[in-house]
């Protein structure tokens, strides 16, 4: 996963994910956003998603990850 690669190796201050034009996830890209976030944290960086559609945000209030995936940036 290039959002776990980054966060490990990279380690750039502070991770955006933009879904803008993000529609629909499943359990794969959920699981996606849940791994880049526990690697984000893991490694000391600061970790968000935004823009995120109604569906999606829907998701992951569900999963019971949306308060740690949303920042201030949403």
């Amino acid at each position: 996963l290039l959002l776990v690669e980054t966060a490990t190796t990279v380690r750039p201050p502070r991770i955006v994910v933009d879904m803008l034009h993000v529609s629909f996830v499943d359990s794969t890209g959920i699981g996606a956003l849940a791994a880049g976030y526990t690697a984000a944290r893991t490694a000391g960086v600061e970790f968000s998603v935004r823009h995120l559609a109604p569906f999606i945000a829907e998701q992951l209030r569900l999963t019971g990850l949306y308060d740690h995936l949303v920042g201030a940036e949403s």
